[in-house]
């Protein structure tokens, strides 16, 4: 009986050591352990990025290495966080930087089927030499968006249209993934993310143009 007693105890004891009690200021709220699970907050929808904290990528971290030029002209005041009407944007100019890979990371974790919203702007690339412009966005090393545009294009547009308001111009749309929704560019995520997972925002093009990245939000989560 006394065996039995303290076969018991025992049991009883490695059942419980592991659950962690915590009460005053000082607590974390941020998970409990009950053995070897944890239970975690509920997830929610709101901003991956945060525009103030970008930085410039050396080659070793910067996705899109094989299309850095011999020599990178990008001085702080030609990529940075520019304020529109009260709107934050992470905005690279080439008038003075000819290449701008930028990363941060993740503010929040990602799962797979969650959906990701991004919002940006490029500016009128009028009697330019012909050429192209190149933008994209990745997501722990996955893209999310990666498109290059046609120079010269008359007017500024959205990411994903070409279409110039209140002109002649022919409107043209881009319509392939992820641009839709309206040619606004909600991307499906096909892989887990965790919370500090590196986010790039990538662009070149050459001559002068004005590229913004407004918004990069976890829209809906994945069911």
């Amino acid at each position: 009986m006394q065996v039995e007693f303290g076969y018991r105890a025992r049991l009883l004891a490695s059942l419980l050591a592991p659950f962690v009690v915590c009460v005053g200021a000082g607590c974390s709220t941020d998970k409990v352990a009950i053995g070897a699970d944890f239970l975690t907050p509920e997830r929610t929808t709101g901003s991956l990025i945060d525009h103030d904290k970008w930085v410039m990528l050396d080659a070793a971290a910067d996705p899109y290495a094989s299309e850095r030029p011999p020599e990178i002209i990008c001085p702080p005041t030609k990529a940075q966080t520019e304020n529109w009407g009260g709107i934050d944007a992470f905005e690279v100019d080439t008038s003075g930087c000819n290449y701008a890979s930028v990363g941060q990371p993740s503010l929040k974790p990602v799962l797979k089927g969650d959906t990701i919203y991004l919002e940006g702007w490029r500016g009128d690339t009028q009697g330019r030499e012909p050429a192209e412009a190149h933008l994209a966005i990745t997501l722990n090393g996955k893209v999310l968006f990666d498109k290059r545009y046609p120079i010269p294009w008359p007017c500024g547009a959205t990411l994903c249209t070409l279409k110039c308001a209140n002109s002649a111009v022919d409107a043209q749309d881009y319509t392939d993934p992820p641009c839709d929704r309206g040619v606004q560019p909600y991307v499906t995520v096909e892989e887990d993310a965790p919370q500090g997972a590196p986010i790039v925002f990538h662009v070149h093009n050459h001559g002068s143009n004005k590229y913004g990245l407004i918004k990069m939000t976890l829209d809906e989560l994945a069911p």
